[in-house]
């Protein structure tokens, strides 16, 4: 008994940091798109972004929304 208890605890160890490293990516992940809509404002930070990056945060952006869908869509 006291084996699986051992077992157990590990198994909810593991659910508790997977938990936290969750939490802690989704945070940073909202951070980086705060971040990026703001460098895709122009009023914001003037012109001083250039058309390039702007494109390429729109590319990235457009990318992750439809990995979302795609995946939504297997369910």
């Amino acid at each position: 008994m006291s084996e699986q208890k051992s077992e157990t605890e590990v198994m909810r160890e593991h659910i508790v940091w997977l938990s936290n490293e969750l939490v802690r990516t989704r945070e940073q992940l909202r951070e980086r798109n705060e971040i990026m809509r703001q460098l895709l404002d122009p009023e914001l930070y003037g012109w001083t972004v250039p058309q390039e990056i702007r494109a390429s945060i729109y590319m990235l952006f457009s990318q992750e929304h439809q990995s979302e869908v795609d995946a939504w869509n297997k369910k």
